[in-house]
């Protein structure tokens, strides 16, 4: 009997020693703690790759929030990632980022804020926008963007009308020819479009006739002119997204997912070719794979599985989770208590409050504790982890985000 429990002590001290080996302790997620020796061995991990998704839960996990800002200034600082691509609209974040690279002395506007979506106004994503303005002072900026073909923030009531027909005039001064536009039609459908964007409702088949001819005689001067520049692409690009937002009422599955990976493969392979990319995104969106989970309300093709197909190796999905804890959606809400044999309970098991486990390394394909998971919207799904994700951070205990008052 003595020798059976010897036994039995030393295969779990084997079996714990080879599970802490493998997950690697997070000593903070304060995006204030600036010491990123805890991070280090994502150097390791992330050689060679171009696009890195940053996952959520939930829209409104504090925890969360406050972890990706700390990777973020490690990420830029130490590894080189000097792009930030938001779920939210391209045009919004492009113009934003512009807007914080001129910005003039006194101007303490945040522009993050006017570019995204309300959902991510809190205190820990304000952390964010006070870093992002601080590197654009310097020789090293973090460069911000979006891949959302929605609109969002305030740049598109103020000034997306304006700067659309600035590239407009702007063709029609290069060719010497105007482009035959009724404007106040125009004018009238880019507003419903935009007004109506985040909304199921659809615009009228006059407006989406009105956008599509119009922009139709825009891409003709285009190429048969020959025109090509940084701001004439970006339009072009913006152009096919508004067609899709569009078209995505009227169609049985929306294409948003597929059109924010075009998108983003497009920046990533034109405007960033030379750089390595950060994706703030929810989990449900930069996720790897969609048949492996056990439940059709999760069935659609998301964008990281069209960016995993393009990219390969090169696209790295980060998800986050958390075993207990509250979050936010009006109020605050206890979050629920992750399946007993899931891969939440295993990370809480190895006792930390915050860890990262590299799949792609992790030999223990057969363990039992990852056919489960919380990782979208907290709801316990039958899965296979290691095709869903990469890697996944931790978090034993979440809060609720902060919002900005």
């Amino acid at each position: 009997m003595k020798e059976l429990f010897l036994l039995l002590s030393i295969l779990t001290f084997t079996l714990n020693t080879h599970a802490q080996s493998n997950v690697k302790e997070i000593k903070s997620i304060d995006p204030n703690s600036t010491n990123f020796e805890d991070l280090s061995f994502l150097s390791e991990i992330l050689k060679g790759n171009k696009i890195l998704g940053l996952g959520e839960q939930s829209h409104m996990d504090g925890a969360t929030n406050d972890a990706r800002v700390r990777l973020i200034k490690y990420l830029h600082e130490e590894l080189g990632y000097n792009v930030i691509m938001f779920e939210s609209g391209i045009y919004n974040c492009t113009t934003a980022n512009e807007l914080i690279s001129k910005r003039k002395p006194g101007d303490e506007t945040n522009y993050l804020f006017k570019a995204i979506f309300g959902l991510w106004h809190t205190e820990e994503v304000n952390k964010l926008a006070k870093y992002i303005d601080e590197t654009h002072k310097t020789e090293n900026p973090l460069i911000l963007t979006g891949m959302d073909t929605q609109f969002s923030g305030n740049f598109s009531r103020k000034q997306f009308i304006n700067d659309f027909y600035y590239i407009i005039s702007h063709i029609e001064n290069v060719t010497n020819e105007k482009l035959q536009i009724d404007t106040i039609k125009l004018n009238y459908s880019l507003n419903q479009l935009r007004r109506y964007s985040n909304y199921p409702k659809k615009i009228s088949p006059q407006d989406t006739i009105e956008i599509y001819s119009s922009f139709d005689k825009i891409n003709l001067a285009i190429e048969s002119n020959n025109l090509n520049n940084d701001s004439i692409a970006f339009w072009k690009q913006w152009m096919i997204s508004m067609k899709m937002d569009y078209r995505k009422r009227y169609l049985e599955k929306s294409p948003r997912d597929s059109m924010m990976a075009v998108n983003a493969s497009w920046l990533a392979k034109n405007k960033f070719k030379d750089e390595k990319i950060i994706i703030w995104a929810a989990n449900s969106h930069l996720r790897k794979n969609t048949d492996s989970i056990d439940d059709e309300r999760f069935n659609a093709t998301r964008t990281g599985e069209f960016l995993k197909n393009k990219f390969k190796d090169k696209y790295y999905f980060m998800g986050f989770t958390a075993f207990e804890g509250k979050r936010r959606i009006i109020f605050k809400f206890k979050i629920p208590k992750p399946s007993k044999v899931g891969l939440e309970k295993y990370l809480y098991n190895q006792g930390y409050d915050y860890s990262f486990l590299d799949l792609r390394t992790f030999n223990d394909r057969e363990n039992k504790y990852f056919n489960n998971s919380a990782l979208f919207g907290y709801y316990k799904l039958n899965m296979d982890v290691f095709k869903m994700m990469d890697g996944v951070f931790y978090v034993r205990k979440m809060y609720p985000v902060k919002k900005i008052k």
